[in-house]
């Protein structure tokens, strides 16, 4: 991939998706803890709303604690229904007596009635309900709020079991009628959002306190009553017509009343929600912003690189007089300065090669002259046929043919050696020219065993050197055998094709090389510069010219990796292989 591409997709990767996840799990996150937070505010407002109801009633509860156990209540509950005159003087002494503090201390209560078992009003003062109620309305309760009356003013009617101190058996109901003023100052001193709603319902599931006065008396659907009981407290999220409200509501223990409170979703989390989205945007808005800043930067980065990507490419293609601008002052600026230097310098070394090739292939080609000169020159061509020649007579008429055969053999080598007007010759031409020589050396080695092994590949196609092998085979004889006085009993040449060259292999049987000769000069073999094997050249020579001399040619003719390599020498014997190219024409 590009960079341009792999720099997109990094900052796709590393950005703009971790940003899109993060943002996407903030927002939900945000929005949950929102929503909790706002709910657990709810739940605590309600339930210290419930906790001031809790004392508000505790007190009410406090205040009308002398009436219950007042003596003259006692009288008036066991007093005869037929004595009218002493219960005609009880309520009176009652009005006087009892009920003026409690009326005058708490201004909330409406009126109070004292109420028989059976259920007949005994004596009523002030501004009562008139609803019945007998003591079976407190279901083994001594204090309960019982209803709430929605004729006129609203009226709470809370009831208690009236006691006979000595037999502590139940003589009636005390009824307290008290106005919602105080309930509605209390709860109206909680303020849930703009529009949020509290009521009040007791354990049957009836509303005694709402806002809205007309569903005071009404009853909550049992769903939401068993749901109000069974969690105590809570909070639910409910749906209608004007949208989501979230529903708080708290059971007092004391007086199993349910605060109930009923806030628009919207309204109770606005401003945090506000918040949320302003932070939101900015976020989105900065991140938005730095991407737009980085993709700039990072694209116009990338201009400049594709550019000077171009201007090489063309280098590439050999045009050296390509610029680059080099008006920037920063990293690309300087980048493109020294491409400049590069294709600068690169104009100057490729004419400094060019003509230092053109000297070098001079040398070489002066160089081969000369050592095949000197190798030519050794010997005077005419003295040597005609001597030859006149051996070559003298063995005939003598009858001594061995003597014909190995002048006739010499005659052919020098021929081969010193009237060849071809540098470049075929391995056939080579094959035939080591025959000669080993032919001579038969004669004077009769013990001497030669194996020629050749595939069948026609060796006339293999491209060789004048005079590779004979310097091979003499070293063989001359290196292997008789420095060591062994006398030469085995010679072996064998060639096989391979796909992109031919491959002969020299044996003898002779005493090898040292270890660290074989490692110079395999090291030697393996260069593929020529100018490197230029500068190894006279040091090379100066250890044994056969070896080095034949690779020498064969590289500079043919090039890597055609040449030599010894593949074993040790006191067994050494193979030495040459490796030739096939003639593809």
């Amino acid at each position: 991939m590009s960079i341009k591409t792999k720099l997109t997709i990094l900052i796709v990767l590393t950005v703009f998706v971790p940003f899109i996840l993060f943002g996407v799990i903030w927002y939900e996150q945000s929005t949950k803890v929102i929503e909790k937070n706002a709910t657990q505010s709810s739940v605590q407002i309600v339930g210290q709303l419930n906790h001031h109801l809790e004392y508000y009633f505790n007190d009410l509860e406090r205040n009308t604690l002398p009436i219950f156990t007042h003596p003259l209540i006692q009288q008036l509950l066991k007093a005869e229904t037929d004595d009218l005159y002493n219960r005609f003087y009880l309520r009176r002494q009652i009005k006087k007596e009892v009920i003026p503090s409690l009326l005058f201390s708490r201004p909330d209560i409406a009126g109070i009635a004292i109420v028989s078992n059976d259920g007949l009003n005994v004596t009523s003062y002030g501004s009562t309900s008139g609803n019945k109620y007998t003591v079976k309305d407190l279901q083994d309760e001594n204090y309960r709020i019982l209803g709430v009356s929605n004729s006129g003013e609203p009226i709470l009617t809370i009831a208690r079991k009236l006691i006979d101190k000595t037999s502590y058996q139940s003589t009636g109901l005390l009824l307290i009628d008290i106005k919602l003023n105080q309930l509605s100052k209390i709860i109206n001193d909680t303020q849930l959002g703009k529009t949020g709603m509290i009521s009040i319902v007791n354990s049957d599931g009836v509303i005694i306190y709402h806002q809205d006065k007309t569903k005071l008396g009404k009853k909550i659907s049992n769903a939401d009553l068993k749901q109000y009981l069974l969690d105590a407290d809570g909070s639910v999220i409910k749906t209608d017509a004007k949208g989501e409200k979230i529903v708080t509501f708290n059971l007092s223990p004391l007086t199993n009343l349910i605060t109930i409170a009923e806030v628009p979703k919207k309204e109770l989390m606005g401003e945090l929600l506000h918040l949320r989205n302003i932070a939101s945007i900015a976020i989105i808005f900065i991140t938005i912003f730095s991407l737009l800043i980085i993709v700039v930067f990072s694209f116009k980065l990338i201009k400049s690189l594709t550019s000077l990507q171009s201007k090489m490419k063309e280098v590439e293609m050999g045009n050296l007089q390509i610029r680059a601008d080099e008006g920037k002052k920063d990293e690309i600026g300087r980048l493109n300065s020294s491409f400049n230097t590069m294709v600068m310098e690169m104009e100057r070394l490729i004419e400094d090669v060019h003509k230092s090739e053109l000297k070098e292939k001079e040398i070489l080609l002066k160089q081969r002259e000369a050592v095949l000169q000197s190798m030519q020159f050794q010997v005077n061509p005419h003295f040597l046929y005609n001597t030859l020649e006149i051996i070559n007579s003298h063995a005939i008429v003598e009858g001594n043919m061995t003597i014909s055969r190995m002048s006739t053999a010499l005659a052919d080598i020098f021929r081969y050696a010193v009237e060849g007007h071809h540098y470049q010759v075929t391995l056939y031409q080579e094959m035939e020219n080591i025959k000669s020589f080993i032919e001579i050396q038969k004669e004077r080695y009769h013990y001497l065993k030669v194996e020629i092994v050749l595939d069948d590949t026609p060796i006339s196609k293999v491209n060789a050197i004048r005079l590779i092998l004979q310097p091979i085979v003499e070293n063989a004889f001359k290196h292997g055998y008789e420095a060591h006085k062994i006398k030469p009993d085995y010679l072996k040449i064998a060639g096989q094709q391979y796909e992109t060259y031919y491959l002969l292999e020299i044996t003898d049987k002779g005493k090898g090389m040292a270890f660290e000769s074989i490692s110079n000069f395999n090291h030697a073999f393996e260069l593929r510069d020529l100018e490197q094997m230029n500068t190894i050249n006279y040091e090379m020579l100066s250890k044994g010219i056969g070896l080095w001399n034949v690779h020498f040619r064969i590289r500079s003719s043919f090039g890597y990796p055609y040449g030599i390599y010894i593949k074993e020498s040790t006191q067994s014997g050494t193979i030495i292989q040459i490796k030739l190219p096939l003639n593809t024409n």
